[in-house]
């Protein structure tokens, strides 16, 4: 409803603007004022009377009618509107799942049939943000997405190396990422490449049930982490309506604390990113749906794309 409320907001400002910019215009070139009954009534007798009328007048009042609506159509179809995919969210819409006692975003829901891992005292003290507020979307199969060979290797360097470390000389973390990636795979998440977003291209980028999405990096200001977390959101939130995807992030060796109300958790070895994960792992999906779950893949994917090239 916001979103309805800011295209009526944003179009009457332009219609005003606009029916300003054509009264001036048409008062300092041709003496007629739009807002004068008297002056429209003049204008009338003089076409009756087969009176001679400039044609730039009248080229003027067509260019001003195809300004203000083609200024109100741009208005009103977002850039990223062409991103949609409706058949995603009318299978999402169709079977909506009720999801209740949601602690926090980094909490994932497991139903009660499922008996998580060993659940030692999770590691993050960093206190639980509020629920960002994102939009709903969801392959299978999520091994097929971990680098190998060369591109292995090179996930392998130290992260400031990767463009991932604050600005400035800083200490060198060496962790491997297909490490990160085989701690999520093994929790039951599929890992997506990782898009650049906000100036950094996090360490891990995965996907779970219920649309949730994790994103994590090393060695890095976790502001830097939430900036490119409100980036992704607000991509979600222009492309989608009625749905909630859920981003999760965390930094492992932080250099800087945690932004207030980010939704970022901190962890001081590899080591505690598993013990968190074992104790958070992501739930087992019906294959009903696993139908919606490929489509959110699909959409994580387009979306992924999309930042790359902007």
């Amino acid at each position: 409803m916001k979103k309805q409320i800011d295209y009526i907001l944003l179009g009457t400002l332009w219609l005003l603007a606009a029916t300003l910019g054509i009264s001036f215009w048409f008062n300092t070139q041709f003496g007629f004022n739009i807002f004068s009954g008297a002056h429209w009534q003049y204008l009338g007798q003089l076409q009756a009377s087969d009176t001679h009328v400039r044609p730039m007048f009248y080229i003027s009042m067509v260019l001003a009618v195809i300004v203000t609506i083609a200024g109100l159509y741009l208005l009103m179809q977002p850039r990223l509107r062409r991103m949609r995919m409706p058949g995603f969210i009318r299978r999402i819409g169709n079977r909506r799942r009720n999801i209740d006692n949601i602690d926090d975003a980094a909490q994932i829901v497991l139903p009660p049939a499922q008996t998580p891992a060993p659940t030692p005292t999770p590691i993050d003290n960093t206190p639980r943000p509020p629920r960002l507020n994102i939009a709903r979307v969801g392959t299978p199969g999520a091994t097929q997405n971990a680098p190998t060979g060369a591109a292995a290797s090179a996930m392998t360097t130290p992260a400031p190396t990767m463009g991932m470390a604050p600005h400035g000389p800083v200490p060198q973390t060496t962790i491997n990422f297909d490490d990160i990636k085989q701690i999520f795979e093994s929790a039951g998440y599929t890992v997506k490449p990782s898009p650049r977003i906000a100036g950094i291209r996090p360490a891990l980028f995965a996907i779970g049930a219920d649309e949730t999405l994790w994103m994590g990096s090393v060695g890095i200001e976790p502001g830097r982490l939430n900036a490119a977390m409100e980036r992704l959101n607000s991509v979600f939130t222009d492309t989608l309506e009625d749905i909630v995807i859920r981003i999760n992030g965390f930094v492992i060796d932080a250099r800087g604390p945690v932004p207030d109300g980010a939704n970022i958790h901190v962890f001081d070895s590899l080591d505690a990113v598993r013990t968190y994960m074992d104790a958070h792992r992501n739930r087992t999906m019906t294959d009903a749906e696993r139908d919606d779950f490929g489509a959110y893949s699909e959409y994580i994917d387009t979306v992924s794309n999309y930042l790359n090239k902007v």
